[in-house]
């Protein structure tokens, strides 16, 4: 098996952020995150919530994202750095 392509997953993602037709289905991809398996939803909860901890400490960013930077700045304060998620 090779190794999964980080770059290419990563294009793929920001493809579907930048397609129009996905602004309005936002809910309908995180259903079907809901509905996948459970190890992987605790994986996708901590890529959520290092790219949080990444944001929050942004030190280059303007109006675009300035909103993102401050709701992640939030939500760090409110977390805390200290998140175990095991996977089991």
């Amino acid at each position: 098996m090779s190794e999964y392509n980080v770059k290419e997953a990563q294009r793929q993602v920001e493809g579907m952020l930048n397609s129009f037709s996905y602004r309005g289905r936002i809910n309908e991809f995180n259903e079907l995150m809901l509905n996948s398996h459970r190890t992987l939803q605790q994986s996708y909860t901590k890529l959520c919530l290092d790219w949080l901890r990444k944001m929050s400490v942004q030190e280059s960013f303007d109006m675009r994202n300035k909103a993102s930077v401050d709701i992640a700045k939030v939500a760090m304060e409110a977390i805390g750095n200290d998140i175990n998620l095991p996977m089991i």
